[in-house]
C-alpha cells in the first residue's frame, strides 16, 4: 500500500511527525490489536465523529448512495463502510467530495490526528491502553473540533480525560448525567444510543471538562 501510494505521488503523512509516527508504532508494537486493519480503523473513527454530520446526512437520504457497491440498514459497521466507500468514489471519478479527501482537506485531519496521539502518547495520557483506541480516537475527534489549544489543558482535565477513556459510563454519570448519560452504542447508528449520539456526546462531554477545569 506504501509502495502504490508512493507511485502516485502520496507520501507518508507520518514523515511530518516523526516523534508522534514513534510513539504510534511503540503503543502497537506487539499488541494483538494491531494486526489487520485496527490502527487505521482508530483513524476512520476519528474521521467519522468530526464528519459525523456530513455522513448523517448521506444515510438519511437513500438517493445519495445509490452510486456506492454498498446499503445501509441501519448497523454502525455500515456506516464505516459508507464512508469509505464515498472517498474511493470521490477519488476515481473526481466527483464533487463528500468529505476531504487526499489532496483535499484530509491532510488537515490527518495532522491534527497525528499532533494530539503524539501528545496525549507522550505526555498528557502516557500508559492509556490500545484496547481503549476507540474512545481515544473520538477524544481525538472531539478536541479538533472543539478546537482546544494543542497541549494547553490543565493536569486536571487530563486526569478527568483518563477517567472518561477508562470508564466511559461512569464519566458519563459524572458530566452528562442530566443528559442520560454517555450511550454504550449497540452497533447501530442511529437513535439515542446510536454511535452517532455517542460522538455528540463525546464532543459534550470534553467541552464540560474543559470549561470545569480549564487550561494551565
Amino acid at each position: 500500500m506504501i509502495e502504490s501510494a508512493a507511485n502516485k505521488g502520496v507520501i507518508n503523512p507520518w514523515q511530518k511527525h516523526p516523534k508522534a509516527c514513534t510513539a504510534w508504532q511503540s503503543w502497537w508494537e506487539g499488541k494483538a490489536l494491531a494486526k489487520g486493519q485496527t490502527p487505521s480503523e482508530m483513524f476512520l473513527w476519528y474521521l467519522t465523529l468530526i464528519h459525523r454530520e456530513g455522513l448523517n446526512a448521506l444515510l438519511l437520504n437513500s438517493n445519495s448512495i445509490k452510486h456506492l457497491p454498498v446499503s445501509f440498514r441501519g448497523t454502525t459497521e455500515e456506516a464505516l463502510d459508507i464512508y469509505c466507500a464515498q472517498l474511493q468514489y470521490t477519488d476515481l471519478n473526481g466527483s464533487t467530495e463528500v468529505f476531504p479527501t487526499c489532496g483535499k482537506g484530509m491532510e488537515e485531519d490527518f495532522d491534527n490526528f497525528a499532533k494530539w496521539i503524539g501528545l496525549i502518547l507522550t505526555y498528557g495520557l502516557i500508559g492509556i491502553s490500545v484496547d481503549k483506541y476507540k474512545q481515544t480516537a473520538l477524544l481525538i475527534g472531539s478536541t479538533v473540533e472543539l478546537e482546544i489549544p494543542l497541549d494547553q489543558l490543565s493536569h486536571n482535565a487530563w486526569d478527568a480525560i483518563a477517567k472518561f477513556l477508562k470508564a466511559p459510563r461512569n464519566a458519563g454519570e459524572q458530566w452528562l448525567k442530566d443528559l442520560g448519560g454517555y450511550p454504550e452504542q449497540k452497533g447501530r447508528w442511529s437513535g439515542k444510543k446510536g454511535q452517532k449520539s455517542q460522538c455528540d456526546m463525546a464532543v459534550k462531554l470534553v467541552s464540560r471538562i474543559v470549561e470545569t477545569y480549564g487550561y494551565r
